[in-house]
């Protein structure tokens, strides 16, 4: 059996994410038509404000220690999963930019076809970060 769009739109996936109750995470190896629907979805939903997306801090997120980011505001899994792992390494907020451009994270950013790294997606301040691309225009190795 060959899932196309119009199987993927009765999907428990598409739909949570028409609802706004997941993030996507798109790896290598999902065909073009998948992802563009499924990133869609996800457009739609934010520009709703559909359930996570209104809450969502994942554009500006402002840090005041790893409470604010278990218990203030949802994040993309994907980055929240770096920040854990960072801070149980003992790392700090002001190291975290260069704790990801240690780790060289492969990511290609659909919409401009460049491949890239995590690192690069994500700007840094004194109390904030932020991601630069939308999630659903990441594609990470699968």
């Amino acid at each position: 059996m060959n899932l196309n769009v119009s199987k993927l739109r009765k999907s428990v996936n598409f739909r949570m994410l028409m609802e706004g109750l997941a993030y996507p995470t798109f790896y290598e190896g999902l065909f073009y038509d998948l992802r563009n629907d499924l990133a869609k979805a996800t457009v739609q939903a934010r520009r709703r404000k559909k359930g996570l997306w209104k809450y969502d801090k994942t554009a500006a997120l402002t840090l005041k220690g790893t409470e604010s980011i278990t218990d203030d505001h949802p994040i993309f899994p994907k980055l929240f999963r770096r920040l854990m792992t960072h801070y149980g390494e003992g790392g700090t907020f002001d190291g975290f930019n260069e704790y990801l451009e240690r780790r060289r994270e492969r990511t290609t950013i659909v919409s401009l076809v460049h491949f890239t790294h995590f690192d690069d997606q994500i700007k840094q301040t004194a109390t904030q970060l932020r991601l630069v691309r939308p999630v659903e225009d990441m594609v990470f190795p699968g």
